[in-house]
């Protein structure tokens, strides 16, 4: 499956964001994210598939945003992405469990926020982590 999705990175590393985290944590979630929103992609038959991930510094959190275009989810559906074993794919394709262990490493382990809106074009995940003050 080749869909040549353009990522738009809009992070601003001119000016570091401190947080506080364990290696790999965040990348996985990071990386559950895109690996849903491909799939998304995929599956809706996208014309010019697009992931935007930006990074602003708002009060005392970095707030990381992960927006598609693949046209959202269902509204029914929405409340429902970070539970265990929840999937809207057939069972061979996914568990159920990626957006469940992403919830639970940003809620648990970085001590943040997590959670999905619809936008005009698909789904943008926003994660909050708390900012480190040792500067």
């Amino acid at each position: 499956m080749i869909l040549n999705i353009k990522i738009i990175n809009r992070i601003d590393d001119k000016e570091p964001i401190k947080i506080k985290l364990i290696l790999g944590e965040l990348a996985q979630v990071i990386m559950n994210i895109i690996n849903n929103s491909k799939d998304a992609l995929h599956i809706n038959k996208i014309q010019n598939p697009t992931i935007i991930i930006d990074v602003i510094k708002k009060e005392n959190k970095a707030i990381l945003t992960i927006e598609d275009n693949a046209g959202g989810i269902k509204e029914d559906v929405l409340p429902h992405v970070f539970e265990p074993y929840f999937t809207t794919k057939h069972q061979s394709q996914g568990t159920g469990l990626g957006l469940y262990m992403s919830f639970n490493i940003v809620k648990d382990s970085l001590k943040g926020n997590i959670y999905i809106k619809n936008t005009q074009s698909g789904a943008k995940t926003f994660i909050e982590l708390p900012i480190e003050n040792n500067d």
